[in-house]
Formats: C-alpha cells, structure tokens, sequence
C-alpha cells in the first residue's frame, strides 16, 4: 500500500488470492497466505467477504503495528493459524486505538465470513460510524501534510523524471519515440 504525495493511495500487488483444490485433491494456494481468509486457506469457496477479511488484516497490522500472525512459522504452521485465525485481540496489541475502531477490525478479520461485513458498503458505514464514534473526522488532510512535509523531495523526483524524460527523448529516434507515447 503506497500513499502518493498529494494522498492519493495505491495497492501495489495486493496479491492473487486464490485458494483451489487442484487435480488429484492436492491444495495449490496462490497469494499472500498471511492475508488469506480461514476459507481461503481451506481451499473452500470464497466471496466478497474473504476480501473484506485481508483488508481486516491490512488495518490489524496498521493499528498494531504487528503482524497479525506470529513471526518464524513454517508453511503447515502459518497455514494451520490462518485457519483457526489466532489473531491476538487488538485490545492487546493496540489498547490505545479507538474502542469502535477495534471492533469494526475484529468484525472484519471474524473467522466466520456470516460474521464479518456483508459487503464493502456496508464496511464503509461502519468504518464512517465509527469515525464519527471516536471523534474522527473525514478528511484528515493528508494530501498537504504530506506535500508540505516531503516538497523537497517530491521537487527532486519531478527534476530527476523531467530529465530522464529529456535524455531518453534524445536518444530515440523518431520512430521508437511514437510507441512510447
């Protein structure tokens, strides 16, 4: 997750986070298995919710400020935890976030998809609801804080791409540069 300098925010391979049973009943996971929802890691069928469940883990981990999972599993143990879902409670790892906060993390990272959000929609007003709730409000002004706090290097980056730009267009031809545009 990358928060640009005017914060706007991009996910950058945010995995593929698939679980299937392949042929001959064996398990193939592909994706992240650290963000993978207990279903996922089951192989069983995932929806929308399993989604909702990886960005449960991505707030855990900002919040916290922890993995959600302990450090130095192996393969089988990572993947038995994911399953069982041992995540310890954010009222022990982050005690200082916002009690509707904490809980609308816990909703979404349940291990039981009928007990997570519904839907991202439905996410989103609890996320809004609970802003509301601990004081929060929209519109933090990230985007000029980080303007503001990074204007030197954001200034060096566009100087450093302008020429780049100008030394790569010299040393084109013509009829390389058109499919570059």
């Amino acid at each position: 997750i990358l928060l640009g300098f005017e914060g706007e925010i991009k996910l950058i391979d945010f995995g593929l986070a698939s679980a299937y049973v392949g042929t001959h009943s064996s398990i193939a996971l592909e994706g992240k298995l650290l963000y993978m929802s207990p279903e996922q890691a089951r192989a069983d069928d995932v929806d929308a919710r399993s989604d909702l469940f990886s960005l449960g883990v991505v707030l855990y981990e900002m919040i916290s400020g922890q993995l959600a999972y302990s450090r130095g599993l192996d393969f089988k143990e990572l993947r038995r935890a994911v399953i069982e879902c041992d995540i310890k409670p954010l009222q022990q790892t982050a005690p200082q976030c916002p009690t509707p906060l904490k809980a609308l993390i816990q909703k979404l990272i349940a291990p039981d998809p009928e007990d997570r959000h519904q839907t991202a929609q439905e996410l989103i007003n609890a996320l809004l609801s609970a802003m509301e709730d601990s004081g929060i409000r929209e519109g933090l002004g990230v985007g000029p804080w980080l303007s503001a706090s990074f204007s030197r290097d954001y200034a060096q980056l566009q100087s450093a791409l302008i020429q780049d730009q100008h030394t790569l267009s010299g040393q084109l031809n013509p009829a390389t540069a058109t499919h570059l545009e």
